[in-house]
């Protein structure tokens, strides 16, 4: 099972699309993530990445810019037979630590916690944890997850 993951694409459609065409090349996803940020250009793009991908499960969030948007503020998802927790991580304070997402994403029953915010990529293994943040699609960056038959996550940081 793969996932494409974006966060903070701040109005910058044509950056999601191009990635995921680019990422598509590698064969279809199975879930498109977007950690908020740029929650109205997932929403706009969903026609498009379904074209990619038809099976593809679509999950987005609202971050501290997607004012007005009807999106939650974090949800759990489901890859494979791994429990994933969506947040954008301004609320856990991600630009101070990170120390609050492997509490959360472990009250949440998940393995895996996905995160925007801070703009910076990062793939790292806290308590048990997956902690992965795609970096700001804006600026060309994005992530991968696998979740390969025996329930185990692995994390990859894309620069397109």
């Amino acid at each position: 099972m793969r996932a494409l993951i974006f966060s903070d694409s701040h109005g910058d459609e044509e950056n999601l699309r191009w990635m995921a065409e680019l990422a598509a090349q590698r064969g279809p996803m199975d879930a498109y993530i977007h950690c908020g940020d740029g929650a109205r250009d997932f929403d706009r793009l969903a026609n498009f990445l379904l074209a990619l991908s038809p099976r593809a499960a679509l999950y987005g969030v609202k971050g501290n810019c997607d004012l007005g948007v009807d999106a939650p503020l974090q949800r759990v998802a489901r890859l494979g037979s791994v429990n994933i927790l969506i947040t954008h991580g301004h609320y856990q304070g991600v630009k101070l630590t990170l120390g609050a997402l492997a509490p959360a994403a472990r009250q949440a029953g998940c393995g895996v916690v996905l995160f925007g915010h801070t703009h910076r990529p990062t793939l790292e293994e806290r308590d048990g944890i997956l902690l992965m943040n795609p970096g700001a699609a804006q600026r060309g960056y994005a992530a991968l997850l696998q979740v390969d038959a025996a329930g185990n996550p692995q994390g990859e940081l894309l620069s397109f």
